[in-house]
């Protein structure tokens, strides 16, 4: 098994041991948070939103009540499946979620940025995601060179190919 998909794995593992039951504060949260919406590779557009998780303490602020989340993977099954799982976990506590399968996708787990203002939650988002078991999983890249750049209060996660490996 290569070093990637043991990574992805312990990933897996920690999305469901740290996602907790669903409670009616998980309710609240669900919904004050966002739609979670899966595109498909064919463009079909499926709301995924119920069952979604708490990973940030209620008693915290919420630093991405205004950040738009776009979650992109390699259109296949098992990829698919990694993106909800962070979807459901993540999800009720952005403006909005979004999954996209890709024909593309880069080699290592990212979290994209596109303005200064944005780089502070892109930290915090790897910090949740990363936990303290595998702190180098997600890494936070800067985009705010890209052109033309998209509206402020957008995070993008790019998982690489996990079913080729």
């Amino acid at each position: 098994m290569s070093m990637r998909r043991v990574a992805h794995t312990l990933l897996i593992i920690l999305i469901v041991v740290r996602a907790s039951p669903v409670t009616a504060e998980d309710n609240t949260a669900n919904a004050t948070g966002g739609c979670i919406v899966l595109v498909q590779g064919n463009g079909n557009r499926v709301d995924v939103s119920q069952g979604c998780g708490s990973p940030i303490d209620q008693s915290q602020r919420n630093p991405f009540k205004r950040v738009s989340l776009f979650i992109h993977f390699f259109d296949d099954d098992y990829d698919q499946h990694v993106a909800l799982r962070i979807a459901k976990y993540i999800g009720p506590y952005f403006a909005f979620v979004q999954l996209r399968a890709v024909a593309t996708v880069p080699n290592d787990y990212q979290i994209r940025y596109f303005h200064q203002y944005d780089r502070a939650p892109a930290k915090r988002l790897r910090d949740i995601l990363n936990g303290t078991r595998n702190p180098k999983l997600f890494s936070v890249e800067d985009f705010t060179t890209y052109q033309p750049p998209p509206r402020p209060g957008l995070l993008e996660i790019w998982i690489p190919d996990i079913s080729s490996q």
